[in-house]
């Protein structure tokens, strides 16, 4: 009897210490089911790793590590969770088919994202998602289209100092500065703290409320974010919305939610001028019944989207006309551009004829994209709208589009998956000048074209007044990495590798089939030895404008660098040098008139292979033969300047494009970086003594450029301190720079 006694008491110890044992894990789960709903997946996905850690048997987890690896952007670590569910499960659920092919989706992967997405379809008859598959699946074919055309603009992310992980949205270009834009954001630090719907305080499953912000460039590059002041920012969800045309004005509005809102006119003058008292916006634009997202034309005009009955389906676009005190009724943009989808975010250009909105109709590659339509004068209707492609458009939602005045350039917000947060602010560098931006018509916009006799009794609105610098590494190649010691070859052991010039007429050309032969060459060279590094110096003709040419030319190297980067080579042993225009080897015009073949050997991509010493190999790069009679000499003055010592003064080392006008004031301008750093280095001149660079530097200070430095470089490469030293005997005036350096510090 006492043994029975002690067994059960054994095994109910056993089974209370199991108990308090699953107690905290199944807590772990049941934290992140809560933060999953809220849609909190930062928080989720912490909870469910740390539970998948001490139990790795759960599946339904794992769904769920994945679906929040691809909610906060991580889809390379989604699909290696989906799959590894497919591999070990006879019948996973359906929503792992779908999430792959979602996760396949935002990486344009769109003939892999089909074939999950129909996978997904087979196996259910019945969910909540099929819709949205189907409907993907169309979207998938129109990416597949649009991935084939030639590509409009290069885009890149405003970068940290800009957006956050939270929600930055709605880029609003100042009319009065061209460098500055206002946003608005839900992030850390906001005036209303974590939210949840009911715009109640709730610091575990709440959201951040949204600010207005401002950045500006300073120096070339996006300097840190600016809260608006207190007076527009509260503890309710505060959005920009436009300046009026002369600066003096801001619309933006006030709500608990995102989804509905009043509008207030706020004027810049100084704090103790402005009254607390908010001056509401009075259209017939209803913001508290869903009316939202307004665009100022010129004042007069109001192009804004609505769900108002009468329309073709989901959210259209209208418009109307303020005339003799009052607005106009609004009126619908018309079934060329509306569809029974969702059209919102207007935009017009200055010549009153273009138009671009986003529209997550059939003809988008993934959620909203941006379209365009011209208005037909004679006609008196808008043409059919087209999708603006990749890289423009992606898998996620692109909205709130807007053309900077010069059109060379482009914001817009995104939630694609290469973003910092929810959704980041991106510019699209055009490769061409939009000409829209630079036309005024008569009459001024498309709707003035008809008399327009119908007003609405709304009264008017109130009248009112109102660097980064980082730190690049960019490799020596005379410096040599490996342990291997010098030595020396004989003629039979050396072997003699030849290499052209990647050639280009679009940017799609670089990776061509042709294009790609040529790399594989060079690919097997260096993966034969990996210590072998790799310059890619790309050059262009004179086809745009001088900054964005030279920055489009090391995009088109960074292309040729993933290619090597995808196939093992390391990145640290790869620098590139985007030289745009400045040094053609043939001439791109003769005698006033365009030279085609010029501008064909321009348009190429140099490979030299470095730090050969220790290998038996021999390398020659096949320059194309130029004739005389349209020889450039610039490409002989830049390769005759850069043997043995060389100086240029760095102006900026950012990571984005560098917007200062010095780049197209002074000569010799150039873009350095590797893809180890992800830095570009931006260097202006190109000198033989350091006194000439010096005084350069002087000078760029004098015009506000603080951050200047002078550069040296031995046959055109930087070289490290070591390297420095050791050359000083051969290269006199290398200590004047030494003891530059030393200053500097």
């Amino acid at each position: 009897m006492n043994n029975k006694i002690c067994l059960l008491a054994f095994l109910l110890c056993c089974f209370v210490g199991t108990l308090q044992a699953q107690q905290p894990i199944k807590a772990l789960k049941n934290l992140g089911d809560q933060y999953f709903e809220a849609a909190n997946y930062n928080k989720a996905l912490n909870a469910y790793l740390e539970y998948h850690r001490k139990k790795p048997s759960s599946n339904e987890v794992k769904e769920k590590i994945g679906i929040c690896f691809f909610e906060t952007n991580n889809t390379r670590q989604a699909i290696k969770y989906f799959n590894y569910i497919l591999e070990n499960e006879k019948n996973p659920e359906p929503t792992v088919f779908y999430y792959l092919a979602k996760s396949n989706h935002a990486e344009l992967n769109f003939r892999r994202a089909i074939n999950y997405y129909k996978l997904f379809l087979k196996s259910t008859k019945s969910h909540q998602y099929r819709n949205s598959a189907k409907a993907s699946i169309m979207r998938c074919a129109t990416g597949m289209r649009l991935s084939s055309l030639d590509k409009l603009a290069i885009v890149e992310n405003l970068g940290e100092n800009v957006n956050s992980k939270g929600n930055d949205f709605n880029p609003i270009l100042s009319p009065n500065y061209e460098n500055k834009i206002y946003f608005s954001s839900s992030r850390l630090g906001n005036m209303g703290g974590l939210r949840n719907e009911k715009g109640e305080a709730d610091f575990q499953f709440g959201h951040y409320t949204t600010d207005l912000y401002s950045s500006k460039i300073i120096n070339g590059a996006w300097m840190a974010t600016e809260a608006m002041s207190s007076l527009l920012n509260s503890a309710m969800n505060d959005v920009a919305l436009a300046f009026n045309e002369s600066g003096k004005v801001l619309f933006y509005s006030k709500s608990n939610n995102l989804f509905s809102s009043e509008i207030y006119v706020d004027t810049f003058k100084v704090s103790e001028e402005r009254s607390m008292i908010k001056h509401k916006f009075v259209s017939p634009m209803i913001a508290e019944n869903g009316d939202g997202t307004p665009f100022f034309f010129n004042d007069t005009i109001m192009l804004f989207s609505s769900r108002r009955e009468g329309g073709y389906g989901g959210s259209d676009l209208y418009e109307m006309v303020f005339s003799n005190g009052n607005w106009t009724a609004p009126r619908n943009l018309g079934a060329a551009v509306n569809t029974e989808y969702d059209e919102t975010t207007p935009f017009l250009a200055k010549d009153g004829r273009t138009l671009y909105y986003s529209s997550n109709n059939l003809n988008s590659i993934g959620g909203f994209d941006i379209f365009k339509s011209k208005y037909i004068d004679s006609k008196k209707e808008w043409n059919k709208a087209v999708n603006l492609g990749v890289p423009i458009n992606s898998a996620g939602d692109d909205l709130y589009y807007k053309m900077a005045k010069d059109g060379l350039k482009a914001y817009f917000s995104s939630d694609r998956k290469t973003s910092m947060g929810e959704s980041d602010i991106y510019t699209a560098y055009f490769k061409t000048e939009q000409k829209e931006q630079s036309l005024r018509s008569n009459p001024i916009a498309f709707n003035l074209l008809e008399a327009r006799t119908t007003s609405s009794i709304a009264s008017s609105a109130e009248s009112a007044e109102e660097t980064f610098s980082g730190e690049s590494s960019i490799f020596n190649p005379g410096g040599n990495s490996s342990s291997t010691p010098t030595r020396t070859f004989t003629e039979d052991e050396i072997k003699d590798y030849s290499f052209k010039p990647i050639f280009y007429n679009t940017d799609d050309d670089i990776l061509s089939s042709k294009n790609i032969m040529e790399l594989n060459k060079v690919l097997r060279l260096l993966l034969e030895y990996p210590d072998l590094k790799v310059l890619l110096t790309s050059n262009s003709d004179e086809t745009g404008p001088a900054k964005f040419d030279l920055y489009f030319s090391i995009k088109r190297a960074e292309k040729v660098a993933g290619y090597f980067i995808d196939n093992g080579v390391s990145p640290s042993n790869i620098l590139i040098k985007g030289c745009g225009s400045n040094y053609p080897l043939a001439k791109n015009n003769i005698n006033g008139e365009i030279n085609p073949q010029g501008q064909r050997i321009n348009r190429r991509i140099d490979l030299e292979i470095f730090n050969t010493e220790n290998f038996p190999v021999r390398v020659k790069l096949d320059t194309p033969t130029v004739g005389s009679y349209m020889s450039d000499t610039k490409w002989n003055y830049y390769n005759s300047s850069i043997k043995g010592i060389s100086y240029k003064v760095e102006v900026a080392a950012i990571k984005q494009m560098y917007n200062g006008e010095v780049i197209t004031t002074y000569p010799n301008a150039m873009i350095e970086s590797s893809p180890n750093t992800r830095v570009y280095s931006y260097t202006l001149g190109l000198y033989k003594t350091f006194s000439s660079a010096d005084q350069l530097r002087k000078e760029l200070e004098k015009k506000g450029i603080t951050e200047a430095k002078v550069i040296a470089y031995i046959d055109g490469f930087r070289p490290s301190k070591a390297q420095l030293m050791s050359k000083a005997g051969q290269y006199s005036d290398l200590w004047n720079f030494i003891q530059y350096q030393s200053r500097e510090k």
